[in-house]
């Protein structure tokens, strides 16, 4: 309760000083709310941390629990990855669906195509080194 007060006293005194210092005329509504406001802040600043009875659980901080988009973020890199390799595929005119892509290791693509081999090629090469296994499916079996 001291240093409550002794550091409004502090803050009025700073303020007055701070008062004669600056020009009067042109600002001084502006910097006696501006001043007046500081004392203010430092006078309400040490309230939240009194507790008085029960108000000191009304308020208590709650702990807020941080949600889990890893999930969310697996599925649009296998998303984005899916339709990269149908792109290639396509850019190579191989006809072809890229039908899931499940992460590793080793990364597995399922792809329905008539060219099984011409895919296979492609997809090796869009995916570069990384251990890959590449299941091919007829087209007809799309149905």
């Amino acid at each position: 309760m001291k240093q409550w007060a002794l550091t409004i006293c502090v803050a009025c005194v700073l303020a007055g000083g701070l008062e004669l210092f600056l020009p009067q005329k042109e600002y001084k509504k502006s910097i006696k709310s501006v001043l007046a406001l500081y004392i203010l802040v430092v006078i309400v600043r040490p309230i939240p941390t009194v507790e008085w009875g029960n108000m000191g659980s009304l308020l208590a901080r709650q702990e807020v629990s941080a949600v889990d988009y890893s999930g969310y973020a697996a599925t649009l890199e296998e998303d984005a990855l899916r339709a990269s390799l149908q792109q290639a595929l396509a850019e190579q005119g191989v006809q072809a669906a890229v039908r899931s892509v499940s992460p590793g290791p080793p990364l597995t693509v399922t792809v329905a195509t008539d060219d099984p081999e011409a895919a296979r090629q492609i997809l090796q090469q869009a995916l570069g080194t990384q251990q890959v296994t590449i299941n091919t499916e007829d087209m007809d079996d799309e149905a």
